[in-house]
C-alpha cells in the first residue's frame, strides 16, 4: 500500500466509515511505526495515566493534605510528560501542534491570566498562589502544558478511549470511597467535610460530573457486554455519590447535562420533523431561560437571587456585591489571579459576620466564575474565559453538521461543559476539576484537528535528519531543564508545605508543657525556650525552601507564635518571647511591603505588637500605627476592632500597676468605644457583644459589661418571639441574663427553654443537641432531677457522652 492509500485509508477509519459502531477506531500500531517513537509515546500515554490518579493523592506531612499534595503531583507528572514531549515533537514533527479555534480560545486565555497577573496588584501571589488553592499561574503553565500534550500526541479514538477509562476506573473507586466514607467506615471517612479523598463535596461533586458523563459516551460507544456493564455502573456511582454527598450544584448541573442532550437528541437526530421543530423551539426557549436565569442570579431582591439564597447561603450574595465593587475599580484586566480576599476585605460588609450569613469572614473566592473571572482578570478575562466555551460549541457544531462526528461525540461534551459552566456559577475549581475540564478541551482540540488531517498533503511521517544528529545534546539539554524546573516548582514548594505543619505542630498547649516538665523533671520555661528555638528554626527552614504560599505561612506562623506565648504566658520566657515575636513580625513586614493591601497578615502584625506590648511597653506606637493601617484597609471590619480593644485593655493595666489613673481612664474608654464600634457596625451579631462584655470586664467597667449584657438580652429576646422554637436563642439568653446579672431571669427563661427542648425530644428522641440543650437549660433552672433523668435518656442513645456528663452534673449516671 502506497503513502497516499495508507493515508486515505487511516482518514476513513479516522472519519467512522469503516468497521462497526466505529469512531476514530484506527490503531496505533498502524501509525506509530519506529521503536523510539513507540517508547516515547507509551512513557506519556502511562504519563497521563498517572496524572489522572491526581484525585487520589493526599499526604498528611502536608499542612493542606488535600490540596497541596494534590497539586504539586499533578505538576510533578504533567512536567515529566511534556519534556518527552518536547523532546517527541523536536524528532518527530508530526506531533507538533497545530493552531485550531479550540487551542487559540485557551491560549488567548491564558495569555490574559499572564498579562493581568504583570499589571494586577501582586503578581508573586498571582504566579504562586497558596497551598490552600495552589490555581495561580504556575498551575496555568501546567495545565496548558498537560493540553499541548494530549490534543498533539493523541491522534486516535482508541487513545483517548483508553484515557477516559483509566479516568473511569480511578471515578468508580473514588465514588466506593465516598460510599464508604459516608457509611461510617473510620478507615475510609478520610475527609470529615464529606468529600472522599478530595476533601470538600463541592469538589468531589465537580470531578464525579464530569465523569459520570465520560462514562455514558463510553457506554454508548462500547459494544463489548462487560465493558457496558462496568461503564453504566461507574455512571451510576459517579451520579449517587455526588447525590448523597449533597454536592447540589454538580448534582443539578449534572441531570441539567441529561436534559441538554434530550433537547439536542430531539433538536437534531429524532427522524420526524415535528421533533426536530419542537426540540429546537425548547432548545432556544432553554437557553433564554439559563441566560436570563444567570443575570436574574446577580439582580439585586430578584426571585432567582432569593430562592438561591435559600439554597446556598446569603453570604454568596453579598461576596458578590463586594466582587462587582472591586471590578468598577479595575475593570478591564482585573486585580490578577488569586487576588479576591484583597477585593473582599475592602469591600467587607459586617453582616456576613452573622449566622443568617454563614458566619465566615474571610473570602478568597467568590464562588462564582463569572464574578471569579471579572475581578481577577477583568471584562478582557471574562470575554476570553467564554470564547472557551464558544470554540468548542463551534468545534463540535461544525464537525457534527458535516457529518465528521456522530451525535454523541457532538452531544456530549456539550453537556460536560454546560453543565461544568452552570456549577460553576456556586463553587470554584480546584486541580481535580481543572485536569478534567483540560481533559474535554484537549479530546475537542484533537477533534477539530483530526478533522482538518485530509487537507495537509505533506505530513511528515518521518523524524528530520538533523533531528537524528541533534537527539543526544538535545535530551541532555531538556534533562538539565527538567530538573531545574522539578526542583524548583514541585520539590522546593513540597518542603515548604511539608515543613509548614511541623513548625504548626511546635505550638504547645500549657498543659503539654508542665506534664512534659513533669515527665522530664524541668522546669516549664526551659521546655518553651527550647521549644521556640526549635519553631523559629523551622520557621526559617520554611520560608527558604520556597516562595509559594509565602504570605499565608508568614500569617500562620505569626498566628501560631501568638497562641504558643498567650497560651503559656505564665512560663514563656520573656526574651525568648521577644525573640520570636520580633521574627515573625519582621517576615510581616516583608508581607507588607510586597502585599500592602493584605488586612489579614496587617492584622496579625498588630495582634503581634500588642502582644510584644506586655514585655516591651515601647511598642505602643508600633501597635497603634498598625492597627489604624489594617481598620483604614477594611474600616467595615469588626475584627480590628475587636483586637484594638485588647490592645487598649494591655495599656489600661499597664498603666493601673503605674498607678496612671488619668491614663487608665483613657485607655479603659477608649477600649469600651473600640467594641462598641464593632456592635454599631452590626447590632445583630451576638458575637461582638460577647467580646464586648469580656473587654469591659478586663477593663473593669463592671457597669459598661453589665450594659452590653442588657442590651444583648433584649435583642435575643425579640428574637425568641418571633421565633419561640429556636432553642439556641433561649441559651443565649439565659446566659446574657446571667451576665447582666439577672438570674431570676435567666431562670425563667431557663424554664421556657426546657419545655420548649422536651417538646422536641418527644418529636425526635434521637437528636443529641435537643437533649443536651435541655439538660443545660434544666441545670440553669435548677432541676437537677430533670437534668440527671435527661442525661440518663441521652447517655441510652450515645454511652460515649456518659463520662462528660457526670463531670458536668457532678454525679453518677
Amino acid at each position: 500500500m502506497g503513502k497516499k492509500s495508507r493515508l486515505k485509508k487511516e482518514r476513513a477509519i479516522a472519519l467512522g466509515k469503516e468497521g462497526k459502531n466505529s469512531f476514530f477506531p484506527g490503531t496505533v500500531s498502524a501509525a506509530r511505526e519506529t521503536l523510539l517513537e513507540r517508547v516515547l509515546l507509551n512513557i506519556v500515554l502511562f504519563g497521563v495515566y498517572a496524572v489522572l490518579l491526581t484525585p487520589f493523592i493526599i499526604s498528611g506531612r502536608c499542612f493542606f493534605p488535600f490540596v497541596g499534595p494534590k497539586s504539586l503531583y499533578f505538576m510533578g507528572v504533567v512536567e515529566i510528560v511534556f519534556f518527552l514531549w518536547v523532546y517527541l515533537i523536536v524528532v518527530f514533527p508530526k506531533y507538533r501542534p497545530k493552531l485550531n479555534l479550540v487551542s487559540i480560545s485557551l491560549f488567548s486565555f491564558f495569555a490574559v491570566i499572564i498579562i493581568s497577573s504583570i499589571f494586577g496588584v501582586d503578581f508573586a501571589n498571582s504566579f504562586w498562589s497558596k497551598f490552600e488553592r495552589m490555581t495561580g499561574d504556575l498551575m496555568w503553565m501546567h495545565l496548558i502544558a498537560f493540553f499541548l500534550v494530549l490534543y498533539s500526541v493523541f491522534q486516535y479514538k482508541e487513545e483517548w478511549d483508553k484515557i477516559f477509562t483509566v479516568s473511569a476506573f480511578v471515578s468508580f473507586a473514588l465514588s466506593i470511597v465516598a460510599f464508604l466514607g459516608m457509611a461510617g467506615i473510620p478507615l475510609l471517612k478520610i475527609s470529615d467535610r464529606g468529600g472522599a479523598t478530595l476533601g470538600n463535596t463541592s469538589f468531589l461533586g465537580t470531578y464525579l460530573m464530569f465523569n459520570a458523563f465520560l462514562a455514558i459516551y463510553l457506554f454508548l460507544r462500547k459494544e463489548n457486554r462487560f465493558w457496558k456493564a462496568f461503564f453504566a455502573l461507574d455512571a451510576f456511582f459517579c451520579f449517587f455519590a455526588t447525590f448523597f454527598s449533597k454536592a447540589r450544584a454538580a448534582t443539578l448541573s449534572f441531570l441539567g447535562g441529561l436534559a441538554l442532550i434530550l433537547l439536542l437528541y430531539l433538536s437534531f437526530k429524532a427522524r420526524k420533523k415535528i421533533y426536530r421543530v419542537l426540540g429546537r423551539v425548547l432548545l432556544v426557549l432553554s437557553i433564554i431561560a439559563v441566560i436570563a436565569g444567570v443575570f436574574s442570579l446577580f439582580y439585586p431582591d430578584s426571585i432567582v437571587q432569593k430562592e438561591f439564597a435559600k439554597f446556598a447561603t446569603k453570604s454568596r450574595i453579598v461576596v458578590w456585591n463586594a466582587g462587582f465593587e472591586g471590578f468598577k475599580e479595575k475593570p478591564l484586566l482585573g486585580w490578577g489571579p488569586e487576588n479576591f480576599n484583597l477585593v473582599f476585605i475592602k469591600h467587607f460588609n459586617p453582616k456576613i459576620i452573622l449566622p443568617a450569613y454563614g458566619g465566615e469572614v474571610w473570602f478568597d473566592r467568590a464562588h462564582n466564575i463569572i464574578v471569579d473571572t471579572l475581578v481577577t482578570t477583568g471584562i478582557i478575562g471574562l470575554l476570553s474565559y467564554l470564547f472557551i466555551f464558544a470554540a468548542v460549541f463551534f468545534v463540535l457544531f461544525k464537525n457534527y453538521l458535516k457529518e465528521r462526528i456522530d451525535f454523541f461525540v457532538f452531544s456530549i461534551p456539550i453537556a460536560i461543559l454546560s453543565a461544568y459552566f452552570i456549577q460553576n456559577l456556586t463553587v470554584f475549581d480546584m486541580v481535580s476539576s481543572y485536569m478534567m475540564f483540560i481533559l474535554i478541551l484537549a479530546f475537542v482540540a484533537f477533534i477539530e484537528a483530526d478533522s482538518n488531517k485530509g487537507k495537509d498533503s505533506k505530513e511528515v511521517r518521518e523524524s528530520s535528519p538533523s533531528a537524528k544528529q541533534t537527539r543526544p545534546f538535545l535530551g541532555i539539554f531538556l534533562v538539565v531543564i527538567f530538573l531545574i524546573s522539578f526542583f524548583k516548582f514541585v520539590v522546593c514548594p513540597f518542603k515548604t508545605d511539608s515543613f509548614v505543619i511541623k513548625a504548626m505542630q511546635t505550638v504547645p498547649s500549657s498543659e503539654e508543657v508542665i506534664n512534659f516538665a513533669k515527665e522530664k523533671n524541668k522546669n516549664p520555661s526551659s521546655v518553651l525556650k527550647k521549644n521556640s528555638e526549635i519553631r523559629i528554626s523551622l520557621y526559617k527552614e520554611t520560608l527558604q525552601a520556597s516562595p509559594a504560599g509565602r504570605y499565608q505561612i508568614r500569617y500562620y506562623f505569626a498566628d501560631s507564635t501568638n497562641k504558643a506565648i498567650n497560651n503559656n504566658f505564665d512560663y514563656f520566657p520573656k526574651g525568648q518571647a521577644e525573640k520570636e515575636l520580633d521574627f515573625v513580625i519582621s517576615e510581616l513586614k516583608k508581607t507588607e511591603e510586597q502585599r500592602p493591601l493584605d488586612y489579614k497578615s496587617l492584622l496579625e502584625m498588630a495582634r503581634a505588637y500588642s502582644l510584644y506590648y506586655i514585655f516591651d511597653q515601647s511598642k505602643a506606637p508600633l501597635a497603634q500605627e498598625t492597627f489604624n493601617k489594617a481598620i483604614a484597609l477594611s474600616p467595615r471590619n469588626q475584627q480590628a476592632y475587636w483586637s484594638l480593644a485588647q490592645f487598649k485593655v494591655y495599656q489600661a493595666r499597664a498603666a493601673e500597676k503605674e498607678d496612671k489613673k488619668d491614663f487608665y481612664e483613657k485607655y479603659a474608654n477608649q477600649a469600651i468605644a473600640s467594641v462598641k464600634k464593632a456592635i454599631d457596625l452590626e447590632p445583630g451579631y451576638i458575637g461582638s457583644y460577647n467580646v464586648a462584655i469580656q473587654i469591659a470586664k478586663d477593663a473593669k467597667k463592671p457597669q459598661k459589661a453589665k450594659e452590653f449584657a442588657e442590651k444583648a438580652l433584649d435583642l435575643v429576646l425579640k428574637r425568641i418571639e418571633k421565633n419561640p422554637s429556636g432553642l439556641q436563642n433561649y441559651k443565649d439568653a439565659v446566659i446574657f441574663a446571667m451576665k447582666a446579672g439577672d438570674n431570676n431571669k435567666a431562670k425563667e427563661i431557663a424554664k421556657n427553654g426546657l419545655e420548649i427542648a422536651s417538646k422536641m425530644i418527644k418529636k425526635d428522641s434521637k437528636k443529641v443537641s435537643n437533649y443536651q440543650l435541655a439538660i443545660q437549660f434544666a441545670i440553669y433552672a435548677r432541676e437537677k432531677d430533670k437534668a440527671k433523668e435527661l442525661a440518663k435518656e441521652l447517655v441510652n442513645i450515645r454511652p460515649s457522652l456518659k463520662e462528660g456528663l457526670e463531670k458536668s452534673l457532678g454525679t453518677s449516671l
